[in-house]
């Protein structure tokens, strides 16, 4: 017997849009997406978030993009960096309270909405929701060989990475025990 998923509630109007990911790492920037391996783009996109208690706010953020996948990446050591520094003028009181990326805004509305401000009622009617949140843990990590004078990239995966490194500190310590 099949189960139905129970429809998720949406926010927004519009139809939903993109895949999303909100990075917790800070050392690694998704330069390659996590999906497909390809290269990422820049996307300038106004981000539908709303913080506890109650408030919500629209911030345009460099995030990263892949257009095969339809996935958003936004790093939340940013996120948190331009709330912190757009709450400390407006109200100082809300900076480390939690928050939720929504959805993203249509644009000509943010912009629209940067002259006169919109009512909270308004606000659906230009947002669209997320089609997925995704998580992804680091499972790749990158490793520079030198060959010769030409520099290779690698692709490794968790565990020769980790007997890479294992053998690597190993052969550190050596070098570094008095004889």
């Amino acid at each position: 017997m099949k189960r139905k998923n129970k429809p998720v509630p949406r926010f927004s109007e519009l139809p939903p849009r993109y895949k999303f990911f909100l990075s917790p790492c800070s050392e690694y920037r998704f330069t390659g997406c996590p999906m497909c391996g390809r290269p990422t783009k820049w996307r300038k996109s106004p981000l539908m978030i709303h913080i506890d208690p109650m408030m919500l706010i629209v911030l345009t953020m460099h995030c990263r993009f892949c257009p095969d996948c339809d996935l958003l990446i936004a790093h939340q050591d940013e996120l948190e960096a331009q709330l912190a520094a757009h709450m400390s003028e407006r109200d100082p009181s809300v900076i480390g309270n939690k928050h939720i990326v929504i959805g993203t805004m249509e644009r000509p509305a943010w912009r629209e909405g940067m002259r006169q401000p919109k009512q909270l009622a308004e606000m659906p009617k230009y947002t669209a929701d997320f089609k997925e949140e995704l998580n992804f843990t680091v499972r790749q990590y990158l490793k520079y060989l030198q060959l010769g004078e030409k520099g290779v990239l690698e692709r490794l995966d968790k565990h020769t990475w980790l007997a890479w490194r294992r053998s690597t500190l190993l052969a550190q310590m050596k070098k570094s025990r008095p004889i």
